[in-house]
């Protein structure tokens, strides 16, 4: 939530005007004006953000409405800090995408602009924020522009990129204007048609390092106490659900430094997700304890219908992406009008019921009394057996489970193969030596990206001539010899070096792989001019399982083997 959006909120949550505000803050006059109409904002420390917080406060009293105050200047401290750190996660992204798509270098990018190539790949890594990002993008739309002065074939795929005509794009003020609209733009989702095209381009888009930023993990730590109060406390109303779920949260941050959480919850998702504010600091909540080692067994409910399903995933997928939170599912429907909502950390509990009906009535419990939170751990306990993993995430600190589980892929009849780099199966030995040469890489990762090759190679040899593989791959256009075009997929081995084919290699890489596949004889071959995604690919083993790999940022690897959920993988990426 931004700030402007964030003061409408307070506005209409107490039922004030913006002009009773001003004066209950002692703002100028027209200041809140501005602010509500996103024409300026303060900055996170002023002392504005009190006055403001104290304005709200003191009027939501008048009106008989309790707020806490710390509550509030929090909220607008994170609301102050969203818009910049939205500016910096756009430059990040859309850079990435422009370099990436014109072959640009970060040496020659960085010394036009006078930076360090190794403070530029900071930069776009997200360990780093520039400290005038306004002057970085005017220079990197100047960069752009000199680039493709006078060059007709450059400007149209540049133009061709911005969304433009080559006139709009065709002089150097015209491309620096462009180029500047590009990098600060949201683009927003591609494929935001279905519920599984929108889970996808979450997957694809996301940035953990702007996540991060988002939730100011490195900036608000919180205590843990060693010594702290019993929590008993109960809640009649069902509007009482959200504050029911933050005062948990606020207890457990204060209170759990270790262990597991168990989270199951049936209540129809539309009464969490219209609520920014409250998924935010839910997040912040959730985040901090996975920061400190926490592992999080979140329970979905499977018997809801795989659009709701996914949209489900997609409300949590920020922290599925952590490999810390495990989306389970339960095998049998309760079938019960109750609906249940049950939270577990090794120090306290959260409860509750509500019927399921038009009319939502309920109650909830947050408790650390120790009679009844062992008696909601058993029942915690009894749910986490009864389920199985929805989704499996893999990251780099699980490397060897994810390698274990790919040799274990059942025997299949049919899979699919879509990428947005190329495969390294598909390569001759000489030609991923040739390509490796040009890179300095350590010995050991060298030696392990061609026994991967080697190891992947054979599997593919050896399924028998029934077996159909479907290899889907990134489609360029004609470009200069040694014009860096398309990285290899090393994703399955979590090597993070960008290795990139030159147009060149690429061009031998095309002659080889449909060499191969007629050699095989059940290999078919297609190609993405522009592939749907840019950081993903997709193995999907027909009526088995799905396996979604992010290359950047963080890499790692979804798999699901739930029927619904492959289903819709295949029929999004291969059904015709």
């Amino acid at each position: 939530m931004t700030f402007d959006e964030l003061m409408i909120f307070y506005i209409t949550l107490i039922g004030c005007t913006a002009k009773e505000l001003t004066v209950e803050s002692g703002l100028a006059n027209g200041t809140l004006s501005r602010y509500i109409h996103g024409l300026r904002k303060p900055t996170a420390n002023s002392p504005t953000v009190s006055v403001i917080a104290d304005g709200i406060v003191s009027l939501a009293h008048k009106k008989d409405i309790t707020l806490d105050r710390e509550e509030i200047i929090r909220s607008i401290y994170i609301a102050c800090e969203a818009d910049e750190s939205l500016a910096h996660s756009l430059y990040r992204k859309n850079l990435r995408k422009l370099i990436d798509y014109m072959g640009i270098s970060l040496i020659d990018l960085g010394n036009a602009l006078n930076y360090d190539p190794s403070y530029m790949s900071r930069v776009l890594g997200g360990q780093r924020r520039p400290y005038n990002l306004e002057e970085l993008k005017l220079g990197t739309a100047k960069f752009f522009a000199r680039y493709a002065s006078r060059k007709e074939d450059i400007i149209r795929r540049l133009a061709g990129l911005y969304g433009c005509t080559p006139f709009e794009a065709g002089t150097d003020s015209k491309m620096a204007e462009q180029t500047y609209r590009y990098i600060s733009t949201d683009h927003g989702t591609k494929h935001s048609g279905t519920p599984i095209g929108e889970l996808l381009d979450r997957i694809n888009e996301f940035d953990m390092e702007a996540f991060r930023e988002y939730l100011h993990i490195d900036t608000i730590k919180l205590p843990i106490l060693s010594e702290h109060r019993l929590i008993d406390k109960r809640y009649s109303e069902f509007s009482q659900l959200k504050a029911a779920e933050l005062d948990f949260l606020r207890y457990i941050e204060m209170t759990c430094s270790s262990g597991h959480i168990v989270m199951y919850c049936d209540i129809p998702l539309p009464s969490h997700s219209y609520d920014q504010a409250f998924v935010k600091n839910w997040a912040f909540g959730i985040y901090t304890l996975i920061e400190r080692g926490v592992k999080i067994n979140m329970i979905h409910d499977i018997y809801r219908p795989a659009d709701e399903l996914i949209k489900e995933l997609i409300e949590y997928l920020p922290l599925h992406m952590t490999c810390s939170v495990t989306p389970y599912c339960l095998k049998k429907n309760a079938g019960s009008q109750l609906m249940h909502l049950l939270l577990i950390s090794s120090t306290a509990a959260l409860s509750g019921e509500a019927k399921n009906s038009g009319d939502p009535v309920g109650s909830f419990h947050v408790t650390s009394e120790p009679e009844s939170f062992s008696v909601y751990k058993s029942q915690g306990d009894v749910l986490l057996k009864k389920a199985k993993p929805l989704v499996r995430c893999y990251n780099k600190a699980k490397m060897s489970k994810y390698l274990s589980f790919i040799k274990r892929c059942p025997s299949v009849i049919k899979s699919s193969m879509s990428y947005s780099a190329v495969p390294i199966f598909v390569l001759s030995e000489e030609l991923l030596s040739d390509i490796l040469g040009r890179y300095d890489l350590p010995e050991e990762t060298r030696s392990l990206i061609m026994r991967y090759r080697d190891h992947y190679r054979t599997e593919i040899e050896k399924l028998p001539k029934d077996r159909t593989i479907e290899i889907n791959v990134p489609k360029i256009e004609k470009q200069p010899r040694s014009t860096k075009v398309v990285p290899l997929f090393l994703t399955d081995i979590f090597v993070e070096d960008e290795i990139k084919l030159t147009y060149h290699e690429y061009t031998r890489l095309i002659t080889e792989l449909e060499a191969f596949a007629e050699d095989m004889g059940n290999v078919r071959v297609s190609y993405d001019r522009r592939p749907m995604f840019d950081d993903l690919s997709v193995r999907v083993i027909k009526d088995k399982l799905a396996i979604i790999s992010k290359r950047t940022n963080p890499v790692i690897h979804l798999v699901t083997d739930h029927n619904a959920l492959v289903e819709s993988v295949y029929e999004f990426f291969f059904q015709k």
